[in-house]
């Protein structure tokens, strides 16, 4: 592994979704149940300009913003579950494209295979399953004592929802007509469009292709229709669509961020821990935890690589976050120190005279030093690559049960304006399918899900107490100095009216911890005030409880839908501790003031 953190690699992810063509029946004008009209020849060709633009695309953003990817040549994958009709067509454009091909199977695939036409179709997918990269299998929907046929609609269903989860862009051989039964491809490109999703429509009857992109953020509170999206040409939107999505952010500020993280140096440990996921043991090493997961992972090169590449990403940006949080800390207690030393030197030169060269040579020098340092941690950005870097490890820590499950939590949607939002999303995005069946795995999986939730509540427990501790600490510091503050002001006036002639002797102490006492108690009250512990503390214990919620849904046997919900639940109450941790910290920047 490098010593610094990896870069990601170039990738885009289309999905694609279709009618059956061969099978579709008929629109009423031509008899109920005749076969429709459609082109296979047009799609096809559609399909194939639609892939060499896209590759085009992406092999501009790669000239454009290289230095934001590693060297690895980019790679576009298409998302297939290998239906008869128009999910076949695109798969084999896609692989005569040079894209990588992965594979959603609705259910195991002696099911799946019963529901094509016939040998012929069966030898078909066959062909084009054994060049997947990577096949998921989806477990069959529904209770396991109905019939085949009312579960096959929802199986269906949860394929074409998990393509989309997956998709920067869905592909549609669609006829514009609503969806006319569960799962149906009506359906799936009404969903895209709902969730803002850009879409490109190829219709099955001429080929001709569309681009349906609304640029602005879905409006999740009304429901977006597919046909109330205005159409536009695919050349040059499609372009421009690309750089929207893979991108990185534009803003030049993000785009410093973004290149000092990738420059950043990553401790030895990080490096050596690399290969660990999961568990923390290395993936050739047999798991006791979780045993069918980290066989899944362990025999498949492809998830083998996947999660070794998953993993490096993580542990850099936990070590980077670590080393920058802990340089930050310390010039800050650095600096108060110095302020409340300079202040004591400053009170005993009240009293002694002879130390008052000493007192205002080391002020001067504790100005120029606390100065310093703040202005190199502000040019090294030590403040903010704390945060950022902490953001991406924590974006990044939801991704393996995300990935697990083929579905991405909302916060890795395909475009990130800031960005860590961006790093995460473009990891996430460079991780083949995951190739196993969740059927098998779904216990270990929900195992994989309690156990960070687990470690995320403890964590937050225990962060709560310690927060609260050192805000108690610093409360009674604080509270001590001024008491003595005011007791030595008490002391003073009492000697003053009382005991006049006390005053020649006490007044020169009394002027030292006058001084003293209070930019000491004030010293106090700003590193508290800085380190916001209390309202630290309180969002901690919030986050806390949301977790402890989440621990009573993660029990039992849950199906991919539950499995999918405690993932995106999991990930709302991380992160919404995560955006209020971060409005925090942004608003705490470093002054030499």
């Amino acid at each position: 592994m490098s010593r610094h953190p990896p870069k990601p690699r170039l990738a885009l992810t289309l999905g694609v979704t279709g009618h059956r063509l061969t099978r579709a029946p008929a629109a009423a004008e031509n008899g109920q149940g005749a076969p429709r009209a459609f082109d296979v020849a047009a799609v096809g060709k559609a399909l194939e300009a639609a892939f060499a633009a896209t590759a085009a695309g992406l092999a501009a953003i790669g000239a454009e913003a290289k230095a934001s990817f590693s060297e690895v040549p980019p790679i576009v994958t298409l998302i297939s579950s290998l239906a008869e009709g128009a999910d076949r067509i695109a798969a084999r454009a896609a692989l005569e494209a040079g894209f990588a091909l992965d594979v959603v199977l609705p259910c195991p695939a002696p099911i799946y295979l019963e529901t094509f036409v016939d040998d012929a179709s069966r030898q078909e997918f066959a062909a084009l399953a054994a060049r997947a990269r990577a096949t998921l299998i989806l477990p069959l929907a529904g209770d396991s004592a109905s019939p085949l046929a009312e579960r096959l609609p929802a199986t269906f269903e949860a394929a074409g929802l998990t393509t989309l989860a997956q998709s920067d862009i869905l592909v549609a051989v669609w006829d514009g007509k609503p969806a006319e039964g569960r799962g149906g491809t009506g359906q799936i490109v009404e969903e895209a469009a709902r969730r803002g999703a850009p879409i490109i429509v190829v219709d099955p009857e001429d080929g001709a292709t569309r681009l349906l992109w609304a640029d602005e953020p879905a409006d999740e509170a009304t429901t977006r229709r597919a046909l109330d999206i205005a159409p536009r040409p695919l050349a040059p939107a499609l372009a421009e669509l690309i750089a929207h999505i893979v991108g990185p952010p534009l803003a030049a500020e993000e785009r410093a961020g973004l290149k000092q993280y990738f420059a950043c140096r990553v401790g030895a440990d990080a490096s050596r821990r690399a290969s660990h996921v999961f568990d923390g043991r290395d993936l050739k090493a047999p798991r006791a935890q979780w045993p069918r997961v980290s066989a899944a992972v362990g025999e498949s090169p492809t998830n083998r690589a996947a999660a070794k590449r998953y993993a490096q990403a993580l542990l850099a940006a936990e070590d980077v976050a670590a080393r920058h949080a802990g340089a930050y800390r310390r010039l800050f207690l650095v600096s108060s120190a110095a302020t409340v030393l300079a202040s004591a030197l400053v009170a005993a030169a009240a009293r002694f005279r002879e130390l008052h060269l000493t007192a205002a040579a080391f002020e001067l020098l504790t100005v120029a030093l606390v100065g310093g340092l703040v202005l190199f941690a502000t040019r090294r950005r030590w403040h903010h690559q704390w945060f950022e870097a902490r953001e991406v490890a924590e974006r990044l820590r939801i991704v393996a049960p995300a990935w697990l499950l083929g579905a991405w939590p909302s916060h890795l949607k395909p475009a990130q304006a800031a960005w860590p939002g961006w790093c995460a999303r473009a990891v996430a995005r460079e991780l083949p399918l995951f190739a196993g069946e969740i059927a098998n795995l779904s216990g270990e999986i929900r195992d994989i899900l309690a156990a960070l939730v687990d470690e995320q509540l403890a964590y937050h427990i225990a962060n709560a107490e310690r927060l609260e501790r050192r805000d108690h600490v610093y409360e009674g510091i604080g509270v001590i100095l001024l008491a003595a503050s005011l007791v030595n002001n008490a002391v003073y006036l009492a000697v003053r009216f009382f005991v006049a002639s006390g005053l020649e002797s006490y007044e020169s102490w009394g002027l030292a911890a006058a001084i003293f006492l209070p930019a000491a108690a004030t010293a106090a009250y700003g590193v508290r005030l800085f380190g916001d512990y209390e309202d630290l503390a309180r969002r901690s214990r919030r986050t806390a409880g949301e977790l402890r919620a989440l621990q009573a849904r993660i029990v039992g046997a849950l199906d991919i839908r539950g499995l999918r919900g405690v993932a995106e639940a999991t990930t709302r109450a991380m992160l919404s501790d995560l955006d209020a941790w971060r409005v925090a910290v942004e608003s705490r920047r470093l002054s030499a003031s």
